[in-house]
Formats: structure tokens, sequence, C-alpha cells
């Protein structure tokens, strides 16, 4: 299975939104706040580009696309991440990457 399936800029931030409260981007699709996911609370510590889809936390040092994240998140695994993302944007990851 391919790791690179693709999706919007738009679509990446209904999914960030959908972990990060509070989550709104700059007028550049960019994201600073406290890692939630972890219970952090340092308003640095959580970067996001919604351009890229990419997410860092500079607290833990590691970071990737928003499949990655949504993995992180919910301590899941590749599929079960793509299935939750669709559930959030509204379709089928993984079929259309086939």
């Amino acid at each position: 299975m391919s790791s690179h399936i693709e999706f919007s800029e738009s679509e990446a931030e209904r999914v960030f939104s959908a972990y990060i409260p509070g989550f709104r981007v700059d007028c550049c699709g960019r994201y600073r706040g406290p890692a939630t996911y972890r219970g952090g609370d340092n308003p640095q510590a959580l970067s996001v580009d919604t351009s890229q889809r990419k997410w860092f936390d500079f607290v833990l040092n590691e970071g990737g696309d928003s499949i990655a994240f949504v993995q992180k998140c919910e301590q899941c695994n590749f599929r079960e991440a793509c299935s939750i993302i669709s559930g959030i944007i509204g379709r089928d990851l993984l079929a259309d990457s086939r």
C-alpha cells in the first residue's frame, strides 16, 4: 500500500481541525499552538502547514503528513488513520489511491 495519498488543503484543514481545539490557520495556511493531542500546553510546540499537509511537534522532534498526525493522535495504523480521515472529509482515501 502506498503511503502517498492526495487530498486538498481544505481537507487537510478539516483533519487538523478535528484534533486541535481552536485550530485556525493564518493567511498562508499555517498554525502554531499547543500539542493538545498529547496534553501539551506550550503555545509554540506544534506547527501545522495545511498547504503542505504537514505538522511538526518541536517538543517531541517529530512530525509528518496529515495521515501520520491522525496515526499519532489515535495510536493507530495507516489503514485505520485513512478510514478515520475518510469519515472526516467524506470520501474514501483508500479507494481513491488504487
